[in-house]
C-alpha cells in the first residue's frame, strides 16, 4: 500500500548530466560552470512544470492508474516528488574536478546520519509521512552541505552555476504541494 517512491526519471537525468560534465569542468572551469547552469535550466524546463502536475493530481492518477485501495501511497508520492529540488542542484562535477571527493563521502555519511535521525523522530510521530519528510530534507541538508562548501573553498556562488529561477521554481513546487495537501482532503 506504500510502495510509493520518487519520480526515478528525475535522479536518473541529473546523474547522467553529472557524469558528462566532470570531464568538461576538468578542460574549462569557468566555460562549464556557465555550460551547468545552462543545462540545468534545461532540465528544469522540461522536469518541474510535469513534476508539479502530478504533485497535484497524484491522488487522482493513483485511483485511475491502480485502485482506491492505494490513495493512500499517493500522499507519500507526493512528498517524495519534492526530492527535485535537491536532485537537480548539481554540484558533484564541481567537486569532481577540484579533487574533493572526500566531501561527497562527508555529505552521503551526513545525509544517512540525518535521514536515520529524522526517520525515527518524524517517524514516530508522523508514521510514514514523516519518514519520507525525512527523506527529503536529509537529501536537501547533503546539497545544502555541499554548496557551502563549494562557496567557502572555491568562492563559487551556487547562482554561478543554477539558475535564479530555478530557486522560483522550487518555491512554487512547496506551494502548489501545500495547495495539494488541502486537495488531499478532497480526493
Amino acid at each position: 500500500r506504500y510502495g510509493a517512491r520518487e519520480l526515478p526519471l528525475v535522479g536518473t537525468l541529473a546523474a547522467g548530466l553529472s557524469t558528462a560534465m566532470i570531464p568538461a569542468f576538468s578542460r574549462d572551469w569557468n566555460g562549464s560552470l556557465e555550460q551547468l547552469k545552462i543545462r540545468i535550466n534545461r532540465l528544469l524546463l522540461w522536469l518541474y512544470p510535469p513534476i508539479i502536475l502530478l504533485i497535484i493530481f497524484a491522488p487522482l492518477a493513483y485511483v485511475w492508474v491502480f485502485t482506491r485501495a492505494f490513495i493512500e501511497s499517493s500522499f507519500i508520492f507526493q512528498i517524495y516528488l519534492l526530492l527535485i529540488a535537491s536532485q537537480l542542484i548539481i554540484v558533484q562535477p564541481i567537486i569532481l574536478a577540484k579533487g574533493k571527493e572526500r566531501w561527497l563521502v562527508d555529505a552521503a555519511i551526513g545525509e544517512l546520519i540525518t535521514n536515520l535521525f529524522l526517520s525515527l523522530v518524524l517517524g514516530f510521530f508522523f508514521g510514514i509521512a514523516g519518514i519520507a519528510w525525512a527523506t527529503v530534507i536529509a537529501f536537501l541538508y547533503e546539497k545544502v552541505y555541499l554548496i557551502i562548501r563549494i562557496k567557502r573553498n572555491f568562492g563559487v556562488g551556487m547562482l554561478s552555476y543554477y539558475p535564479r529561477w530555478g530557486i522560483l521554481m522550487t518555491i512554487l513546487l512547496v506551494l502548489f504541494y501545500i495547495l495539494s495537501y488541502q486537495l488531499n482532503d478532497i480526493w
